[in-house]
């Protein structure tokens, strides 16, 4: 499909913007996946949790590894609304470097974009408690 532009410095900026958007995005989807992987099966595993005693850390030696791959898939939820959102901006960086601006294609990357934070703030709300509750239960720190 031909864009909005044709062949002039404008498409070839959108173009080149566009590339550096979606490299970044790429770049946001790869590193929580690498961070998830190094937290499962990392040798430096820790989290820090401030609780009525103070900060409490734990690392690696205090969980067992059903209870670290817990601790870690409690956490999985915000990354994997993070990285639907990277992937929503890559998908409305290759539509911007096709030149469409504002198609209907673009529109639905933006709504779902949005439907992503929303679900991200609504995840990122919920991991502490969520973490901290199961933490309790296995009597590792005192209450938040």
């Amino acid at each position: 499909m031909q864009g909005f532009f044709s062949n002039t410095a404008e498409e070839r900026n959108l173009r080149f913007w566009s590339g550096i958007l979606m490299a970044l995005a790429g770049l946001g989807i790869c590193w929580p996946l690498f961070v998830l992987a190094r937290a499962a099966v990392g040798s430096d595993f820790r989290i820090g949790l401030f609780t009525t005693n103070g900060l409490e850390s734990l690392i690696e030696k205090d969980f067992t590894t059903s209870q670290r791959l817990t601790v870690v898939s409690l956490c999985l939820w915000s990354e994997v609304c993070w990285i639907f959102c990277m992937f929503q901006f890559v998908l409305m960086g290759r539509q911007c470097s096709r030149g469409e601006v504002l198609s209907v294609k673009v529109v639905r990357c933006r709504e779902r974009f949005a439907g992503g934070l929303l679900a991200l703030s609504v995840s990122e709300a919920f991991v502490i408690p969520c973490t901290g509750a199961y933490l309790r239960s296995l009597e590792k720190i005192g209450p938040l």
